[in-house]
């Protein structure tokens, strides 16, 4: 695992919200494979690193942001970055999962963040 996914647990909303786009990419199979495949090359694990804080950007900088922007998100540098076309459901999973993650960090909930990181 990288660095981020061996942090420290977080302890506010954005560490939280940073930790669970965290983890819902690096618990993705598909992008996992591709990482550990080096199908980015060899800089694949900073690929990944790299959509996690992208990702955490959008959600940022656009508030109006919803899971279907992510999963076009996730299609696009899967498809760019590792050259694997995503044609399963998983990308929208992973999309949806992150946009709870962001409704329970904006409510001041972080139990499933927390419990994630457990696991």
């Amino acid at each position: 695992m990288d660095a981020q996914a061996t942090a420290p647990p977080a302890t506010d909303a954005a560490s939280y919200l940073d930790l669970g786009i965290t983890l819902a990419l690096n618990n993705w199979p598909s992008l996992t494979l591709a990482v550990q495949s080096n199908w980015g090359g060899p800089t694949s694990d900073d690929k990944r690193a790299w959509l996690c804080g992208a990702i955490s950007e959008m959600l940022t900088d656009r508030p109006e942001t919803d899971a279907e922007d992510v999963e076009d998100v996730l299609i696009q540098v899967m498809n760019d970055e590792f050259d694997v076309v995503i044609d399963d459901e998983s990308a929208g999973n992973v999309a949806v999962q992150i946009m709870e993650f962001k409704e329970q960090t904006d409510a001041g909930q972080f139990s499933a963040i927390r419990e994630m990181w457990e696991t």
